[in-house]
């Protein structure tokens, strides 16, 4: 049995982070938010271990680089996939957070497929073609009408 692909999504947007959960669970990813607080993130990475972890650079008590120091010394036996986006657009900041160990850096918005679309650009996770399909219960007789 494969386990499900975890992603973290850390933004104080409610409406992007509701739409980001729905269509990464379309796929059958298992989805949880945080608040957009880095002491907060980076509690929830060591407790959860997401697979890919979507916050914003700038946040409260501790930024994006110092999310991915944290975890990274924590030694997890899985090192998430750190994807930035910040309304703030900044070549040398890009530079910084990919050199710092970010996957994938994006100003926002962005909407929730392009965040979707962007999480496989990592060669370690592998783009499902189609939602799973799901299984009718034992007993399930449909009638036409």
């Amino acid at each position: 049995m494969t386990s499900r692909v975890k992603v973290l999504i850390a933004d104080d947007n409610r409406e992007f982070c509701a739409q980001c959960s729905a269509l990464f669970r379309t796929y059958g990813y298992e989805t949880m938010v945080a608040p957009k607080d880095g002491v907060k993130v980076v509690e929830m990475i060591l407790e959860y271990q997401p697979n890919i972890v979507l916050t914003d650079v700038f946040m409260p008590k501790l930024d994006a680089i110092g999310v991915m120091k944290s975890v990274r010394s924590a030694n997890l036996a899985v090192q998430p996939l750190f994807m930035m986006m910040s309304t703030f657009d900044n070549s040398m900041l890009e530079r910084e957070l990919l050199s710092s160990g970010a996957s994938y850096y994006s100003s926002s918005p962005l909407t929730p497929k392009c965040w979707w679309n962007a999480s496989f650009r990592s060669p370690a996770l592998k783009r499902p073609t189609t939602p799973p399909q799901r299984q009718a219960p034992e007993n399930f007789s449909p009638t036409w009408r």
